[in-house]
């Protein structure tokens, strides 16, 4: 289950290298790039920085036998977040999802709704190849995360930090260090 938690999230995310997945499916992730130049409002640009070369370290809760829940820790790799043009609410974050022997990169085109001034990244009933079918509700506030998401009948919470430094060896960079 905590596998496919994670996948909810991303979100740990993008790959430039074909990558064979568990169940027999193959995802072969494209270089993305946004298509054309996208016009974003000043809230939009600011998410766009923030998840963009982005790591979320935080916490998420699973449904224990015991009827309690159990904290895990997550963490999720954003390579790069755009609007995606010609559709409104929709933008393209690429992830790479890690855990365990489960290492996926790919394009996820989601929604992300706006209340008021905050961001809230929206899966209804969204499949993951290999992983399966997910809801959430993700709100984005400074560099900070907070949710609940739903995997059939299994569901949780998930809160953290958004951790968006570049590698600092590069300064063309947007790759994100690997020490974080």
């Amino acid at each position: 289950m905590s596998v496919l938690r994670q996948a909810v999230w991303w979100l740990g995310w993008l790959s430039l290298y074909p990558l064979g997945v568990a169940g027999g499916e193959q995802v072969t992730p494209v270089k993305e790039e946004p298509a054309g130049e996208v016009k974003l409002s000043p809230l939009e640009r600011k998410f766009q920085e923030t998840m963009s070369a982005a790591v979320l370290v935080g916490r998420s809760t699973t449904p224990g036998a015991d009827g309690g829940d159990t904290l895990n820790d997550e963490r999720y790799t954003i390579r790069q977040a755009f609007k995606v043009a010609d559709k409104q609410n929709t933008w393209k974050f690429l992830v790479r999802l890690q855990y365990g022997e489960l290492d996926l990169s790919l394009p996820l085109e989601l929604e992300v709704f706006w209340a008021g001034d905050t961001p809230v990244i929206t899966l209804t009933n969204f499949h993951i190849p290999a992983l399966g079918t997910f809801s959430a509700r993700v709100l984005v506030h400074t560099d900070r995360y907070a949710g609940t998401w739903q995997h059939g009948k299994k569901g949780g919470h998930l809160f953290g930090r958004i951790i968006g430094e570049r590698d600092p060896q590069d300064e063309n960079s947007t790759a994100v260090r690997p020490d974080l």
